[in-house]
C-alpha cells in the first residue's frame, strides 16, 4: 500500500482501558511508496518498561481527510533481564 500522505503512530498499554500509554513508539513512514513503516524505542525508554503483558496497536492517519485506520494490533510481552553486568 502506498503510504504517501499518511502518518503513523503506535502505543502500548497495560490494558485496552488504561488511561495512559506505557510505551509510545517512535513511529515513522519509512518508505511510503512501498508501504514500509518503522517503529522504534530507545534504550532509555525500554529500560523503564515494567515486565508484563501489554496490548499495542499501529494506526495510520490520512493527512488530507483525517481518516484513522488501525492496521496492526497485538500483544507485547516484556520480560525482565536475567544477566546483570
Amino acid at each position: 500500500m502506498n503510504l504517501s500522505g499518511f502518518s503513523v503512530s503506535s502505543e502500548a498499554r497495560k490494558s485496552y482501558y488504561s488511561a495512559n500509554a506505557t510505551i509510545v513508539f517512535d513511529s515513522t513512514v519509512y518508505d511510503a511508496a512501498n508501504g514500509i513503516i518503522q517503529l522504534s524505542l530507545d534504550a532509555a525508554t525500554s529500560a523503564n518498561v515494567p515486565a508484563g503483558r501489554l496490548v499495542y496497536d499501529v494506526v495510520l492517519t490520512q493527512a488530507n481527510t483525517g481518516l484513522v485506520t488501525r492496521v496492526l494490533e497485538g500483544l507485547v510481552y516484556v520480560s525482565p533481564s536475567v544477566t546483570h553486568s
